[in-house]
């Protein structure tokens, strides 16, 4: 199965570059309500509109990590999922 976590970012590979004998760690997340993917808000606005289509919402959290050993190059690709949804804070 194809990820979307399965990629290292550029930022990761330059790192490994830099840094021959480490391990690297990096990690990203999404939410999923109803079949609608929801990646980073692009602004405070877009958080607002994306906590409140969510409040209430039963919704899926996944976040894919990769551990990369910098000097064989060789990943490490898990993915975490839970089932939740936001409540009112006041």
């Amino acid at each position: 199965m194809n990820s979307p976590f399965a990629i290292p970012s550029a930022r990761q590979l330059a790192i490994a570059r830099k840094y021959k004998n480490a391990l690297i760690i990096s990690a990203d997340t999404i939410v999923v309500l109803k079949n609608r993917v929801f990646g980073k808000p692009r602004d405070k606005e877009d958080a607002r509109e994306m906590l409140k289509a969510l409040k209430r919402q039963s919704h899926t959290v996944i976040t894919g990590y990769t551990i990369m050993d910098a000097e064989t190059g060789k990943k490490t690709l898990p993915c975490g999922r839970i089932e939740g949804s936001l409540q009112e804070v006041e």
